[in-house]
């Protein structure tokens, strides 16, 4: 068989009747593709009370503590400045207490 008849042959099964591959006139065509287009002015949308209690959420989270920022705002510059101290004995004990309560007593 050359290769020229198995295109004919590809040609013909492709354009049968009942073929998944049969290019559809225009008309059909353009219809097709505003099947999912909605004209209706009057669609609306609902938002439930879930979402706006989570969106509340966001919003409130989202907000800077004035009492944060001011103390974020001290420890840069003091960092800066080079004042700032670590206290290395408080936070060794602060690491046992958390991590190991049954050892260390208060």
């Amino acid at each position: 068989m050359k290769i020229d008849e198995i295109y004919r042959n590809l040609t013909l099964v492709q354009n049968a009747p009942g073929s998944q591959n049969v290019l559809q006139p225009r008309a059909e065509a353009s219809q097709s593709q505003n099947v999912g287009k909605s004209t209706d002015q009057d669609a609306k949308v609902e938002i439930s009370d879930t979402s706006v209690t989570l969106s509340n959420i966001k919003e409130a989270v989202n907000k800077d503590d004035p009492e944060r920022v001011a103390k974020v705002q001290a420890l840069k510059e003091a960092i800066v400045q080079g004042k700032y101290e670590v206290n290395s004995e408080s936070i060794a004990d602060k690491i046992l207490k958390d991590s190991l309560p049954s050892l260390v007593e208060d």
